[in-house]
């Protein structure tokens, strides 16, 4: 099994560093302390190294957050590496401008510790600690679960990742509610993306609850077009998650109008389980149909399907292991990044549940069964369970039994198989 806290490391806006997903971000793995070296979490005999053998030897980490957690996977190993982090995921502002339905509530928010917002003060030190033991970042992710733009020093904190780590990918996600200045341009970003569902009003706020579309689609507009015209090389990208509000064709042909008049280098529509997810457009071959039945061109259209994706990920999984490789891979990127293509493309992504990967789950729970590990095995079938009930607290149209019939045998035998263990046990 694997998971990115096995490699990855999520620092909260308060300094500590927390749990991955959204499940676990309330457990502090390492509080934030000014006189001690916060790199020790990534130390061989730190959390980050034992969550790693706890996954090779397929045994959730923390089994009463574990199962909950999305980004849990039955394929592949774990790779941790004392001297190289795949990706440090930083959280500039806990606090946000809006309340989408799927994220965290403002209730949620108030009883977070503080500070809410990063101090470029306790970051330098963070960076200042990892570099000086030696630890390569490969990415840094802007992102978490506020936005990045309610901290006034985001712009001095992203130029410390690239002081301290020049090499680097810098990445932010923003729902573009700021206002732009020109030293935004050049931070030191290599990816900017902007959260954007909708092509207008109506369709924006039915989930991005207190959203001003025309505020994020200037702010977009200002950015790509500074960018553009002063000869950058940060890579920009429209996110755009499909409802059942956003996803009707005059809608999908205006985003692509909006998105080439902007001048973003990508437009990419989200598949997701959460909210009211898009109901006609389910697949990115469905959506590959729909856009050239509304004539975009052919060559602008370059989709992901869920299989694609999962092969791509694998290739990152292994050029994890390798510096050399990683590292070619890493200039080939930048080169590509440098000579950007004029036109904007279409891509896909997704954040669904994905049905093979939840029977390989289910798989390996009997594997563990048969060996007599029951309480792994119980860990997994609750983990599946608590993954196909997730989307239910977010759209009242969703059935799980429709998953649940496709899960099919897998499922049915491990469930009886727990049942029996059981039974046979208090005999």
């Amino acid at each position: 099994m694997q998971c990115p806290g096995a490699d990855s490391l999520f620092l909260r806006a308060n300094g500590n560093f927390v749990c991955w997903d959204d499940a676990g971000s309330d457990k502090v793995l390492q509080a934030y302390d000014p006189l001690k070296r916060m790199s020790r979490i990534f130390s061989d005999d730190g959390p980050c190294s034992l969550i790693s053998k706890k996954l090779a030897g397929n045994t959730l980490p923390f089994p009463e957050t574990c199962p909950g957690c999305y980004c849990l996977s039955s394929r592949g190993s774990p790779c941790f590496n004392s001297r190289m982090l795949n990706v440090m995921q930083v959280e500039p502002s806990s606090r946000c401008t809006l309340e989408c339905k799927a994220c965290a509530t403002p209730e949620e928010r108030e009883r977070l510790p503080l500070p809410s917002t990063l101090s470029p003060a306790v970051f330098q030190k963070v960076l200042k600690d990892f570099s000086g033991s030696g630890i390569d970042i490969r990415t840094f992710d802007f992102s978490g679960h506020g936005e990045p733009l309610m901290n006034p020093d985001l712009w001095q904190i992203v130029s410390l990742a690239r002081k301290y780590y020049p090499k680097a990918f810098l990445s932010l996600i923003t729902n573009a509610h700021g206002d732009f200045e020109l030293n935004n341009v050049f931070s030191g970003l290599d990816q900017i993306q902007f959260s954007i569902d909708g092509v207008d009003q109506e369709s924006y706020e039915k989930y991005r609850v207190g959203g001003n579309f025309a505020k994020a689609y200037s702010y977009m507009k200002s950015f790509t077009g500074a960018a553009r015209s002063s000869g950058s090389s940060v890579r920009m990208i429209w996110r755009y998650i499909l409802f059942s509000h956003n996803d009707n064709t005059d809608q999908l042909r205006k985003a692509f109008e909006m998105a080439s008049e902007t001048g973003v280098h990508e437009l990419r529509f989200v598949f997701t389980h959460k909210g009211n997810w898009s109901t006609d457009i389910t697949s990115s071959e469905e959506l590959r149909s729909c856009l050239i039945d509304l004539e975009v061109p052919s060559r602008s259209i370059q989709m992901d399907s869920f299989k694609s994706l999962r092969k791509r990920q694998t290739l990152s999984q292994l050029l994890k292991r390798s510096q050399i490789l990683h590292g070619t891979a890493r200039k080939l990127w930048r080169k590509v990044k440098r000579s950007p293509s004029l036109s904007t493309i279409v891509t896909s992504d997704f954040y669904q549940l994905y049905e093979p990967e939840l029977k390989q789950t289910l798989n390996l729970g009997n594997k563990l069964l048969r060996k007599g590990r029951l309480r792994d095995a119980q860990a997994l079938f609750l983990h599946v369970n608590r993954m196909v009930q997730l989307p239910v607290s977010h759209n009242a149209a969703y059935d799980p039994e429709f998953v649940y019939k496709h899960l099919g045998h897998s499922y049915k035998l491990l469930k009886n198989g727990l049942n029996n263990y059981k039974t046979d046990a208090s005999i």
